[in-house]
């Protein structure tokens, strides 16, 4: 899953964000990054402008 990660860093952002996936991190000649997964429960979305506004989204769980 890291590695496939680091594509993704790298195609979208350009080599200079290519890191090498060690020791459940990225690492790159200014040292290692740790990487942790998170899944969402709840997010909260606010709108902006004269007029409020909220949305909610709820994730399942993971299996």
């Amino acid at each position: 899953m890291l590695a496939l990660l680091a594509d993704d860093f790298a195609a979208k952002y350009g080599e200079v964000w290519r890191f090498e996936v060690r020791e459940g991190g990225f690492a790159h000649e200014n040292g290692t990054a740790l990487v942790f997964r998170v899944d969402p429960v709840t997010a909260f979305g606010f709108g902006r402008g004269e007029v409020g506004s909220q949305t909610r989204w709820r994730f399942p769980s993971p299996a």
